[in-house]
């Protein structure tokens, strides 16, 4: 064998379900699509053509895949946020997708499949210059084309490096544009109506639908529903460790009637328009206005900015919204039962944060 260019070795990591950990390319053909990927089987079938020249390499399998990330339970929680995302909350999505690709990056290659990769690149040659890039088995088919989508490297040399390489070529699964990508796709093959269907799907049944092209509609639909119904329920503002619903009300005498009384957690006094807003993604605040919410956590910072007061449904003195609000100087009260519900949006409101209540002016 001549020596060739680094570009030219293809140690390729391959997503699928097998029996193997490594397969060499010459050992691969078309049928093993769901072993070692789409850009692993076209290589394996042009191998087997006279006259064409391959590079030397091996495939990682999809069990070798699996057996790594069945070492961090925690992955699957984190999947399993990341499926509940809105397709509209690109934060929340950019955040969890960096968790999971983090997660996988840090999982060690168990002792065996690392030995096995090690002696496939002792075949290639140790210390050639190779390229780890990914071969999932959704890609490169007639249906797909995912070209750039998953990571690249070159001129990878070593055992030690490649290991490394090829836990980063896994952990690029879970890119933001890769997830977005995939729900795309699926709507174009028509297997999904909406983009925003994918995450009424737990990962293992959205792997199942990138390779199969087909999905239960009727469990989409009873997700939606019984989505829509978990919306439409309150829950209690205080819930103990034993599941028990605690209730109760302020005592305060000394409001005005009508008032609804809260927390107070930052000073002042302020009048202004109220904004109900349940999603930060409806948001449509002008200078002035008064947030009106359940709850608020880091994502609704920027909100801040802009807004005159601050109203929420539960919370306490150290909670993310009070804290901001004193940051800001703007007077607060939260822990107000059933504010979203009882304050319009657009009404008029004056909110004190010193003594903790909300009138409602119009």
């Amino acid at each position: 064998m001549g020596r060739r260019r680094a570009t030219e070795y293809g140690c390729l990591g391959g997503v699928a379900v097998s029996e193997q950990y490594v397969v060499d390319l010459q050992e691969v053909d078309r049928t093993q699509v769901a072993v070692v990927g789409g850009k692993g089987a076209h290589l394996g079938e042009l191998s087997r053509i006279e006259g064409i020249r391959v590079p030397d390499g091996f495939c990682v399998t999809t069990d070798a895949f699996r057996r790594t990330v069945a070492q961090a339970p925690s992955l699957s929680k984190l999947l399993d946020e990341l499926s509940h995302l809105s397709p509209d909350d690109r934060d929340g999505m950019r955040t969890l997708s960096e968790r999971v690709r983090r997660t996988i990056e840090g999982i060690a290659v168990p002792d065996d499949l690392a030995e096995a990769i090690t002696r496939a690149l002792t075949r290639v040659g140790e210390r050639t210059a190779c390229a780890v890039r990914s071969s999932a088995t959704a890609e490169d088919l007639p249906t797909a084309s995912f070209a750039g989508q998953q990571d690249t490297y070159l001129n990878v040399v070593g055992p030690s490096a490649i290991l490394r390489h090829i836990s980063r070529c896994w952990a690029s699964l879970f890119t933001e544009r890769a997830v977005m990508r995939e729900a795309e796709r699926l709507v174009a093959a028509e297997v999904i109506p909406e983009q925003e269907d994918i995450f009424y799907l737990t990962f293992e049944e959205l792997r199942a639908a990138a390779v199969s092209h087909r999905v239960d509609d009727r469990l989409i639909r009873q997700r939606k529903d019984d989505f829509r119904a978990y919306q439409a329920l309150t829950p209690p503002r205080v819930l103990t460790s034993d599941g028990e619903a605690v209730t109760g009300a302020y005592r305060r005498d000394d409001v005005p009637v009508g008032a609804l009384v809260g927390l107070p957690v930052s000073a002042g006094t302020v009048e202004g328009r109220a904004r109900v807003i349940l999603d930060m993604a409806d948001a449509d605040l002008e200078a002035g206005d008064i947030l009106v919410t359940t709850f608020t956590d880091p994502s609704w910072s920027p909100l801040f900015v802009g807004i005159a007061g601050l109203v929420t449904e539960v919370g306490g003195l150290m909670t993310h919204g009070a804290v901001i609000a004193r940051e800001y100087g703007l007077p607060a009260v939260v822990g107000v039962d059933r504010a979203t519900g009882l304050i319009r949006d657009g009404q008029r409101i004056r909110v004190h944060g010193t003594e903790g209540y909300i009138e409602i002016l119009s």
